[in-house]
């Protein structure tokens, strides 16, 4: 799907009424997925693990455990 393609999309999925800031917010939002997306893809990420090891000083910090917040986090998804 080329550029102006997915422009039309968005633009047809938007209600009538919406505004220019809306148009651009969605334009904004779209592209960042998609950049995200091709970063994903080229294995420019941080997994979880990773992330949970550089939480750690600053969970110790803080006098927080790994456990603590990630019972936090599971709750907080239900």
């Amino acid at each position: 799907m080329t550029s102006k393609e997915q422009v039309h999309q968005i633009l047809d999925e938007l209600p009538d009424d919406c505004s220019l800031q809306d148009v651009q917010y969605r334009l904004y939002v779209v592209e960042m997925l998609q950049r995200r997306l091709r970063l994903a893809d080229q294995g420019s990420f941080v997994d979880h693990t990773q992330v949970e090891k550089r939480f750690e000083p600053w969970l110790a910090q803080w006098n927080l455990s790994q456990k603590w917040v990630s019972r936090g986090l599971q709750s907080a998804a239900r």
